[in-house]
């Protein structure tokens, strides 16, 4: 049935309460629970419990967290530092939408806790803060914390998905990190495009970046695709601070996004769709990913015309605009997560980091089986859990990026 996209576009599988899993690989096992509930307290209880149950009576050595932003997210740090043993490593952040067993969740209220067990693995948790406008500094002590680790293998990351440029943090964490595979994405909101929250120091953070660095012998996998297409010329960036692109060819950027669309009164959540720009990349031969990497708009200046991309894009870019593909999307998918399991057979968990603009935004009632199904079919055996995010970050070409439109999937093994 994997060889064909029908079986994925045509069955649902209806999201339930509570989602027990748990999977042993070796030394290594991971409990998840779900909850939709709309009390903080009981969301995390609810999730919590589930995630300990599928562990058997293991340890919880340290906990993955995202929720949607309908959540108090003071409340969701209350709660988790309350109700996890002391001293339990928590990192998290909030999210447009939350995947978990196969199942996309873009309610207000939807809370997914992954809780880790290993006899071989260490987990530290990293943030820092005051990200905006600071971003290398910010990398430079992530950097700092992870390069202390002599034994760590993974950073998984999570930065504010609106505050400052988030591509300006690899630099610094590729030199001083050069032997650890940085994955992840952004915290998100209820596509607002207000306030996002990381969760670490068990509190709910904004303009910050937070991380869990898996130390030990891990094996990670990864596949990162997109399924955009560009459509027509390219056009030069000619005046950039890199987060705010002010004029492309010499004309204010808003009004030459607009020549596409028309005129738009306002930006909102689909204008983030219509108006993706890609920047050239070179990808190494054979590698499933496109010549473009994505970047998305959050946010315009209707006087100056300047519009946001907190991904990045510098004076002088070449850029053509890009169309997301919803068929190329779901196929996309279908090819990593069938080329993932090929690599990452014995995988005790599969993180799932998916563009919040690939969810319901374009498919509706459909993204679960269009993105989110499709994953955990190719490892039934496996948890899968994730996040809708304001972007996504994995490495490409043998540097650390910054992607949206984009699905990063990684599959993590008891090494060696």
């Amino acid at each position: 049935p994997r060889s064909t996209l029908f079986p994925y576009t045509t069955l649902f599988r209806s999201p339930v309460s509570t989602v027990l899993e748990g999977v042993r690989s070796g030394q290594s096992r991971c409990g998840v629970g779900f909850s939709r509930a709309v009390d903080e307290c009981e969301a995390v209880e609810e999730a919590r419990v589930a995630s300990a149950e599928a562990l058997d009576g293991a340890g919880i050595d340290a906990v993955l967290v995202f929720a949607t932003a309908g959540y108090d997210q003071d409340a969701i740090a209350v709660q988790l530092a309350t109700q996890l043993p002391p001293g339990t490593p928590v990192i998290g952040c909030s999210g447009e939408g939350v995947i978990c067993h196969g199942v996309s969740s873009e309610q207000a209220n939807a809370l997914v806790l992954v809780a880790f067990s290993s006899d071989s693995l260490r987990f530290v948790p990293v943030f820092s803060e005051g990200l905006s406008g600071d971003e290398e500094r910010c990398g430079v002590e992530l950097a700092e914390q992870v390069s202390g680790l002599p034994d760590a293998q993974v950073l998984l990351l999570f930065p504010d998905g609106l505050a400052g440029n988030v591509s300006k943090l690899f630099p610094a964490l590729d030199a001083g990190c050069p032997n650890v595979e940085i994955l992840g994405g952004t915290a998100g909101d209820m596509l607002a495009f207000n306030k996002t929250f990381q969760y670490a120091d068990g509190r709910a953070l904004s303009n910050a970046v937070c991380g869990l660095v898996i130390c030990g012998p891990v094996d990670v996998t990864t596949q990162v695709n997109h399924g955009c297409r560009p459509v027509g010329r390219e056009m030069t960036v000619t005046e950039s601070d890199g987060r705010l692109v002010g004029t492309m060819d010499d004309r204010p950027a808003w009004e030459v996004m607009q020549d596409y669309v028309g005129n738009r009164p306002r930006f909102d959540a689909m204008d983030s769709a219509h108006f993706a720009l890609g920047r050239r990349v070179e990808v190494p031969s054979g590698v499933d990913y496109g010549d473009y990497i994505i970047r998305m708009p959050l946010g315009v200046n209707l006087e100056t015309g300047e519009v946001m991309f907190p991904g990045g894009l510098e004076q002088g870019t070449v850029v053509r605009l890009t169309r997301r593909d919803p068929t190329r999307i779901t196929e996309s998918v279908v090819r990593a997560s069938c080329a993932l399991r090929e690599s990452a057979p014995n995988a005790f968990v599969v993180l799932q980091f998916d563009c919040a603009g690939r969810g319901g935004l374009l498919f509706g009632d459909r993204t679960t089986a269009s993105i989110a199904q499709p994953v955990q079919d190719a490892f039934d055996d496996c948890p899968v859990v994730g996040l809708h995010t304001f972007g996504e970050i994995a490495s490409l070409g043998g540097a650390t990026e910054f992607h949206n439109y984009t699905v990063v999937l990684v599959a993590l093994s008891e090494g060696e």
